[in-house]
């Protein structure tokens, strides 16, 4: 018995260590894995500098002298995915960088797009003090994404990336090892987990494919002249399968759900979101930096059948639905602290029903949304910057 026992323990003992140093090779060669992301202490994770074309603090653009040239005004944009979206020449951040020179005849407002996939309003706080405020920017552009930037904000997510996998840590529940994160079991399991998801994923698109028809008839009631964009069909190349992105839209439609709101369901994350936008607001205020944030659409606000398609998969009450939730809570507070604010879903409304505004079963803008949305910012920015820029530099526009 006792013999049996020491065994058991030894076993045991023998497989949390081999958890615990396989969670440590992950992290330790996490770069060479997947190549785009690194452990970063503050952030959790963060783009690896000259990777896909990234710059030294690894942002979807070039590298900007940290001396701002005298006689330039210069913006920091910060954001999430939407910040690579088109890649580096593109996004919406390069393009509003090209409606400025063409305004002005010569690049003298610098655009530094400095937004890093996958991260909430904190993470883009703590980003913003550790890398963003070295380029010393006039102002701060925060692009805020209502599909998901409150369902991401969690006070207690730490985000690190593996091989392209991301995993969320609490780090209450672990501790320190070498300067890295050590939650024993947390990440082993995680990682399994998600190479799963990845992989039903795979076998789905696998089986879409292998089902398509090229004959299938075009749905109804969108495509046509006036009429809202069709939803990618299933034989359009998309980033997603049908399924997948079905289900990503529905978990972000449920943080626009008037029932879930009244039980206060996203409360805490809400709080959150607006402690970390005062906490920028000030931060910025003490250095004379002025603070804008942007509200970036879903595409279910702006394309009717997508919305209609996941009504009716997942069987949900359009009528307990407000589309206009969460741009009106965040408007709302940010005026009451005021905080500029910019909302692009009217726009995108609008020119949602001539064209496509997003990727195929991506969730991301493609290159009429990027455009749409520089087009959108500089109106609004112009203004702001010649209250403070010299007007004499700005000549007709072409």
């Amino acid at each position: 018995m006792k013999k049996t026992a020491f065994w058991g323990i030894f076993i045991t003992t023998l497989a949390c260590l081999s958890v615990i140093l396989f969670e440590r090779v992950l992290l330790w060669f996490s770069p060479q894995i997947g190549n785009f992301y690194e452990y970063d202490a503050d952030l959790g994770f963060r783009v690896r500098p000259y990777t896909n074309d990234s710059n030294a603090f690894g942002f979807n653009d070039r590298d900007y002298p940290l001396q701002k040239p005298a006689g330039h005004f210069r913006i920091v944009v910060l954001g999430d995915s939407f910040s690579w979206a088109g890649g580096k020449d593109k996004n919406y951040t390069a393009l509003l960088e090209h409606r400025f020179a063409e305004h002005y005849g010569h690049q003298r407002v610098e655009v530094i797009n400095a937004g890093y996939p996958m991260t909430h309003t904190g993470e883009q706080l703590a980003l913003l003090k550790k890398y963003a405020l070295q380029y010393k920017p006039d102002l701060v552009v925060l692009g805020f994404f209502c599909g998901n930037d409150i369902l991401d904000a969690d006070p207690h997510r730490k985000r690190i990336v593996i091989g392209g996998v991301s995993i969320d840590i609490d780090p209450r529940l672990g501790f320190s090892f070498f300067a890295s994160p050590l939650t024993p079991g947390v990440i082993f399991l995680s990682t399994l987990k998600k190479l799963l998801v990845h992989a039903t994923e795979f076998f789905s698109r696998l089986r879409q494919q292998s089902d398509t028809s090229a004959d299938t008839p075009a749905r109804p009631g969108c495509g046509s002249a006036g009429a809202p964009a069709c939803p990618a069909s299933e034989e359009t190349p998309g980033t997603f399968s049908r399924a997948a992105f079905l289900r990503i839209e529905n978990k972000r439609l449920s943080a626009f759900d008037t029932r879930k709101h009244a039980r206060g369901d996203f409360e805490n994350n809400i709080q959150f979101v607006f402690q970390n936008l005062s906490d920028m607001h000030a931060l910025l205020h003490t250095q004379n930096i002025e603070l804008l944030i942007a509200l970036y659409p879903d595409e279910f606000q702006v394309n009717p059948p997508l919305l209609h398609e996941v009504l009716t998969t997942y069987h949900l009450d359009e009528k307990a639905y407000d589309l206009r939730l969460i741009q009106d809570l965040v408007t709302h507070y940010l005026r009451s602290q005021d905080i500029p604010v910019i909302d692009l879903l009217d726009g995108f409304l609008v020119h949602s029903k001539e064209q496509s505004l997003y990727l195929p079963r991506d969730t991301h803008w493609n290159e009429a949304g990027n455009a749409l949305a520089a087009d959108m910012l500089f109106s609004t920015l112009l203004a702001q910057i010649e209250a403070s820029f010299d007007p004499t530099l700005a000549v007709a526009p072409n």
